[in-house]
Formats: C-alpha cells, sequence, structure tokens
C-alpha cells in the first residue's frame, strides 16, 4: 500500500475519532434536523455515549425537594385541569404549614383550561389560595408555550407575514393573577439537551391581530433560583454571569433517588382527596427552608430519558434549580475552540509516535501516558476549578485506539521499521540479480 494511501486512511481514522463523538455529544439538538424515524434512535444512542462524557456530581441535593403527584394516589386527576385545580386548592396550604423556601408548581393553569359553571369555581378559588399563600412563601407557576410551527395554519401564516421567526416560542395565555401577590412565572421547556440548564427563551404574545416580542422570558428555575439566593451573600451574581452571555449552561444531572421525595398523598390526609386520619411522619424536617418543587412524577407525556435514566419533567426543573443555587454548573466551550482544543489534543497523543519510531510499543504506551497526564491537568484544571465543559476525553482516546490499531494493521511496526526492515531485502534482490552479461554463450 503506497503512502499517499495510507495517509488518507489514518486522516479518515481521524476524523470518525473526532466527529462521530463530537455529533453524539451534540445530538441533543442536532437530532431535531433528522427525520422523524431516526431521531429516537440517534437520541438513545447519544445518551449512552453522553454517561462517558460526564464530570463530577454533587452528592445530593441540598436546597430543593420533590412532592410528587401520581395516578395511584391521585385517580382521574392527570389531565383533568379542574380536577388539578381543586387538587392544589386543597394541597397548597398544607404545603406552605410545612414551611418550604419557595413553592415551585410543575404546571400550567391555562385561562380556558377550566372555565366556571354552576358546578365549580376552581380557578377562582384556586387564585384566592395562591394570593393568601404568596403572602408568606413565594409562588412560582409554570408558563407554557408553543414553537410557532406547531400553531395552527392561519396563525402560522400570519407569524411568517410578521417576520417571527419559525422556532419562535410563542406564550400560551394562564389565568390571571393578583398584581400584589408573591407569585411570579417561570417557562417549563426544557433544553433539547436535558444537561443544559433553561435560563431564558425570546417569546412572543400572540393576540387577536398580531404577535408582539414579549421580551426574554425566564425559566421555571431560572426564577425559583433567583428567589433562593435572594439571601446568599453575592446575591444571584453567579447567575446573572450567564444570563447576560446568552449561554445555557451544562450540568450534571442527579438521579431522582438522590431528591428528598414526599408523596403529595402524605400532605392531602383528612381531605376528599385521601379520606385517611393524619400521623406525624415528620414531613416539615423534609421540607422546611427547600425549594420545594410540586409536579407529576408518571405523566407520559413529561418524561424524559436522561444520561441517568428516565426523569420527569418536574425533577428536571428540580435538578436545574439546584445546580443554579448550588453552583454546580459549566460554561459551555465555543465550536471553534472545542475544534481547536482537540486538533491539539490529537497532536500531542500523534506525537510520540514520531518520535519513538524505533518501537510501536514504547510509542503507544507514552501516547497512553501523556493521554492520561494531559488529561487529568485539563479536566482538574478546565473543568474542576474553572468550570468549563469540555468533551474532549472520549474522542481522543477513540483517535489513539485507532492510530495504534491502523499501525498495527499496517504490520505491527512504524513507517521507519518498515523501511529498515525493507533495505536488506532490497540489497539481496539487488546482488540475487543476474549481469545482463551472464546470459552471453
Amino acid at each position: 500500500m503506497g503512502s499517499p494511501k495510507r495517509a488518507a486512511i489514518a486522516f479518515l481514522f481521524y476524523l470518525i475519532g473526532f466527529s462521530v463523538p463530537f455529533l453524539l455529544e451534540n445530538a441533543g439538538e442536532l437530532s431535531e434536523y433528522l427525520p422523524e424515524r431516526f431521531h429516537e434512535a440517534v437520541t438513545t444512542l447519544a445518551i449512552a455515549y453522553q454517561r462517558w462524557s460526564a464530570g463530577p456530581r454533587g452528592i445530593e441535593p441540598r436546597f430543593t425537594a420533590f412532592v410528587a403527584l401520581n395516578e395511584k394516589s391521585f385517580p382521574s386527576t392527570l389531565g383533568n385541569s379542574c380536577r388539578q385545580r381543586e387538587l392544589f386548592t386543597e394541597l397548597l396550604p398544607r404545603l406552605a404549614e410545612e414551611q418550604p423556601s419557595v413553592i415551585v408548581i410543575d404546571l400550567e393553569f391555562l385561562w380556558d383550561g377550566c372555565p366556571p359553571d354552576q358546578y365549580q369555581h376552581w380557578t377562582e378559588q384556586l387564585k384566592k389560595v395562591m394570593e393568601s399563600i404568596s403572602a408568606r412563601t413565594p409562588v412560582v407557576i409554570g408558563q407554557s408555550t408553543r414553537i410557532v410551527s406547531e400553531l395552527p395554519d392561519e396563525q402560522r401564516r400570519r407569524a411568517a407575514e410578521e417576520g417571527v421567526p419559525g422556532n419562535a416560542l410563542v406564550l400560551r395565555p394562564i389565568i390571571e393573577l393578583p398584581s400584589s401577590s408573591d407569585i411570579h412565572i417561570g417557562l417549563t421547556r426544557l433544553n433539547h439537551d436535558l444537561r443544559r440548564v433553561a435560563l431564558e427563551w425570546a417569546s412572543y404574545r400572540n393576540d387577536d391581530s398580531h404577535f408582539a416580542f414579549s421580551g426574554m422570558m425566564p425559566s421555571l428555575a431560572l426564577v425559583a433560583a433567583r428567589i433562593g439566593r435572594a439571601g446568599f451573600p453575592s446575591g444571584t451574581d453567579s447567575i446573572d454571569r450567564f444570563v447576560r452571555n446568552g449561554t445555557h449552561p451544562y450540568t450534571n444531572l442527579m438521579p431522582p433517588r438522590k431528591f428528598i421525595r414526599v408523596d403529595a398523598a402524605e400532605l392531602m390526609c383528612g381531605t376528599d382527596f385521601r379520606n385517611e386520619p393524619c400521623r406525624d411522619n415528620a414531613l416539615s424536617e423534609k421540607l422546611r427552608g427547600k425549594v420545594v418543587v410540586a409536579g407529576w412524577e408518571d405523566d407520559p407525556t413529561d418524561n424524559h430519558e436522561t444520561v441517568v435514566g428516565r426523569m420527569p419533567g418536574a425533577l428536571l426543573h428540580a435538578n436545574a434549580i439546584e445546580s443554579l443555587l448550588d453552583g454546580r454548573l459549566l460554561h459551555p466551550v465555543g465550536l471553534a475552540l472545542q475544534i481547536g482544543l482537540s486538533l491539539l489534543w490529537f497532536v500531542l497523543v500523534e506525537w510520540p509516535f514520531h518520535v519513538w519510531k524505533e518501537s510501536l510499543d514504547r510509542a503507544f504506551l507514552v501516547s497512553i501516558l501523556m493521554f492520561m497526564g494531559v488529561s487529568f491537568l485539563l479536566y482538574y484544571v478546565l473543568v474542576v476549578n474553572m468550570g468549563w465543559y469540555l468533551a474532549l476525553l472520549p474522542p481522543s482516546f477513540v483517535g489513539l485506539l485507532l492510530r495504534y490499531w491502523h499501525q498495527r494493521s499496517e504490520g505491527g511496526t512504524t513507517p521507519h521499521e518498515r523501511r529498515r526492515h525493507r533495505a536488506p531485502q532490497d540489497e539481496s534482490r539487488r546482488v540475487a540479480q543476474p549481469h545482463p552479461a551472464g546470459r552471453r554463450g
């Protein structure tokens, strides 16, 4: 095989070693451009790969707790807006008695979700309860959105005529809230890459006649974390830096089993939802001073596959709030810098194969040692101390293995050894070749 061909194959190996892991690392954003039939397969493969590249995780959540709703405890409630408002009208006072620092409700109370009639007025009663509760405990409720491309044809056409981008978020109207209350609103939308903490989204309001830009709307997690950090010495400075940069940082998700979990049914004793006597189960010790996230844990439309297993949307919000409160965030590295660092890393891995030309095994050993040393220094400095997220370790390790395998497939030697071994054979062929004069006679 000629030298140019070997070089081309080696380059192809390096290209695969870098590009495939890089594509998997960013599959959350890229998969939306793939055909629907490939979306799930690519996402599953990407999540399996991303488990390799996760950084250090926190031991356990310190600031948040999860109040779980489920169909077993509250049958015929999921998907029933009026029933859910009745539930929270009863649940919120019980929850406030446990003295949480913030109550976060991972639900959207749409204005037309439960119109009053002669039998019920749950929307008005819920608003009164939230106003009363918020006088002593801040309350954050969810705001749902739609992408312009998901709107009905007529609205989508009008949005295009007004220059609204097809991937813009349009706010869905929610119930009117008392202006004097300590009730806040945050977007429930998550990133495609669930390892990234949603901070703000550019949003539009769809009036009867036109679309109006509503500005940058904060996420549910950002609103709750800003309230939770109000008493910190540095306030919200660490969060605001990310917001000003316009980036959604990475975090290392913690699995559901790590969170304090309270079944909402335990708080509903003695009500129509749970006609059982209350027991002294020390719930206050679990919830006092915490940012409590209440939401469904078995909603099939809001359960997500993550690098730490399946997780309900409410716990993804809890993860984000926990990360924002304890600073467990990693700055995303720009594409150009990530490619540049990757190429530099590959050069360092390749360098021993050119210095120790006499022995492939020695070059491979030195390359491994260099890989481990650079990995430790780079990750300890950039990831642990400076908080930058890098996805270089898996692709560079793949490149190193491909380099060694390619060299072995060429006969287990370096190019220097192959030239040295060919020299005696060439000399022997030259000596054994008869001189043209020997054929005379």
